[in-house]
């Protein structure tokens, strides 16, 4: 495997970081989905308990 790193050196530690800030993002937004769906979810049965009581 090459070594990259010997020249490409800050390049490549761009990308790197680039990647990672990326990838940071993304599991941002798949955790704001997860809540949003959760909190639709704890709506929905709140909604369902209130019709089917009253």
């Amino acid at each position: 495997m090459a070594n990259l790193s010997e020249h490409f050196g800050s390049e490549l530690a761009s990308v790197r970081r680039a990647v990672r800030r990326s990838a940071h993002a993304q599991h941002a937004r798949l955790m704001l989905v997860a809540a949003g769906l959760s909190a639709f979810g704890m709506v929905a049965v709140a909604a369902t308990l209130l019709i089917h009581v009253t």
